[in-house]
């Protein structure tokens, strides 16, 4: 059993995961298709077959007792370990890995071969090719590991037939040439196990220059100045464009969630008392967006307090921009209403792009429950029947957000203590 760290898989990929937004938008030249490629799915399908591989690994034994099914797990691991190998060069290749001296090593096989310029990694796959791929006809290493193209119809345990000093197993060879003689090649189950760890310690120094490109990325982006409320003629330009870098320096992150702020800051209010609480909740969403704009100025380095970072029990990470986009006060009066504050999104789905037929008859749906429950949801707004479901939505988000200035929660804790975004009396 090989024994293989599981952590060195884990540790690169929590690397990638870490900054996932620059693994996202990266590209790297491909030798097949001659040009940059986006490097995304070729790394996340990497760091899974290397991950089931590993796990394949650790938790197989070669079956000593049966001959015949010893060799086919020879075979097998043979096949999955030239895989393994193939996954860790190609991911030190999009992350720039110098990995050239591990590629010329000859310290675990030690077969420099007819010419010297043979190494561990063209020794074990001279073996795979001829003992696996290729039996019928292996040609690749003639004047390095062949004097002519080879043929090997079987490997077989090392016993009294074939006695040799060394090596589990031995592949019989037959030389396409009548001059070149035929020959045995031991094979050492332990050779081919150390080849296999050394190969896969090679993530160490890919996961090193991964951490490394995602922090050169990240400290060119926050370098670029972001343009500020002031540069546009009208607030929700910026928020538009705010988004837009948002997409780009954070392409894992919901674009749709910026897009929500704008339907709402530009919906038409149709009763004129609701306006004063509205104009408060849409002050509150500006004075979050400040801290937004700052953590993507800063790529999420930045201070807790200058990003609008939120400790929180209930969602890691938040933001002050993420609990006033969805204000729940959490009190025990609103618990109530879960089943309602669930199906709230209905409301806004016909709005967005991509909606489905059905979401039309889930906003209508929705907008029931609310007019039904207008002793919580119309307390502090004015809500009636046929009422357009982008207002609704919105004056819904009014009503929430001011219930949480009267409890004690988390927004309450956050927001200004200033007539701007309270009722303050005076």
């Amino acid at each position: 059993m090989l024994n293989l760290d599981e952590n060195l898989i884990r540790n690169l990929r929590s690397s990638v995961n870490e900054t996932i937004n620059t693994a996202i938008v990266k590209k790297h030249y491909s030798n097949q298709d001659k040009k940059d490629i986006p490097s995304w799915n070729q790394i996340c399908a990497l760091m899974d077959r290397i991950q089931d591989i590993v796990l394949f690994f650790n938790r197989t034994d070669f079956n000593v007792e049966d001959k015949f099914l010893f060799v086919f797990d020879f075979y097998a691991f043979m096949t999955q370990a030239s895989v393994l190998d193939d996954c860790v060069s190609t991911l030190a290749h999009i992350y720039g890995a110098d990995i050239s001296v591990e590629n010329k090593e000859c310290v675990v096989f030690g077969e420099k071969g007819l010419n010297g310029k043979g190494c561990d990694r063209l020794y074990f796959e001279y073996l795979r090719s001829l003992c696996i791929v290729h039996p019928g006809m292996t040609n690749r290493y003639v004047g390095m590991y062949q004097e002519a193209s080879e043929c090997c119809p079987y490997v077989t345990i090392n016993d009294v037939y074939f006695k040799h000093p060394e090596g589990e197993l031995v592949a019989r060879v037959y030389s396409n040439d009548e001059d070149v003689p035929d020959k045995n090649i031991e094979i050492k189950i332990s050779q081919v196990f150390e080849y296999v760890r050394r190969r896969y310690a090679i993530l160490e120094k890919v996961t090193d220059c991964i951490l490394n490109f995602n922090y050169e990325e990240e400290i060119k982006m926050s370098s670029e100045e972001l343009l500020r409320p002031e540069d546009f003629q009208e607030y929700t330009s910026y928020l538009g464009y705010l988004r837009d870098q948002k997409n780009l320096r954070f392409p894992a992150s919901e674009d749709y969630e910026i897009d929500t702020v704008i339907r709402m800051m530009t919906v038409h209010i149709s009763d004129p008392e609701n306006l004063d609480h509205y104009n408060k909740y849409c002050n509150a969403l500006r004075y979050a967006i400040s801290f937004e704009h700052n953590r993507v100025q800063s790529m999420g380095r930045g201070d807790d307090d200058a990003i609008g970072l939120v400790p929180s029990p209930r969602v890691h990470g938040a933001t002050k921009f993420d609990y006033l986009l969805y204000p729940r006060s959490r009190s025990k009066e609103s618990g109530r209403y879960t089943y309602q504050l669930e199906k709230l999104e209905y409301l806004i789905r016909p709005y967005q792009q991509g909606y489905d037929p059905y979401d039309s008859e889930n906003a209508r749906f929705a907008a029931g429950m609310i007019l039904n429950s207008l002793d919580f949801f119309g307390r502090y707004v004015k809500l009636y029947e046929g009422m357009d479901y982008l207002e609704m939505y919105t004056l819904v988000h009014v009503n929430l957000y001011f219930d949480c200035l009267n409890n004690d929660c988390i927004i309450n804790d956050f927001i200004p203590n200033e007539q701007e975004f309270r009722d303050i009396s005076g």
